[in-house]
């Protein structure tokens, strides 16, 4: 069976029992890229490159701990004599010593007067005693 293309001017001979294809046409454009694979197993380690060069200097660190201490050294020369103390005795100024001697003959004149008016009392006291005591 025979059928005509119009629009390219070309005849295409079918066949329903053929199972011949005919000419491959132009290719196609390219389609988009699938998904990544899996990653596979990790390789074996190469070997060792060569060593590199020293780095600059780094900065000074802190200063360490103390040591430990020495030995004694040797006694040295005795000194001169130096000037005398002054002596321990206590040096009271005049003034405060007679304010002081004032104030204790205050005292006593304070004493002699409570000490009247006590005898005073002890003497009246006495007198009530002897009241009670006196049959009326």
């Amino acid at each position: 069976m025979a059928v005509d293309d119009i629009a390219t001017g070309t005849a295409v001979v079918e066949s329903r029992m053929s199972k011949q294809q005919g000419a491959r046409g132009k290719r196609g454009a390219q389609g988009a890229t699938g998904r990544v694979g899996k990653t596979g197993r990790k390789g074996l380690h190469g070997e060792a490159g060569s060593k590199g060069k020293h780095g600059l200097k780094g900065k000074t660190g802190a200063r360490g701990s103390t040591g430990l201490k020495g030995a004694t050294g040797s006694a040295g020369r005795r000194g001169h004599a130096g000037t005398p103390g002054q002596s321990r005795t206590l040096t009271i100024p005049s003034i405060v010593l007679t304010n002081l001697q004032k104030q204790i003959a205050r005292i006593y004149t304070e004493l002699e007067v409570q000490m009247k008016r006590m005898a005073q009392v002890q003497a009246e006291l006495d007198q009530v005693r002897e009241q009670i005591h006196r049959p009326a």
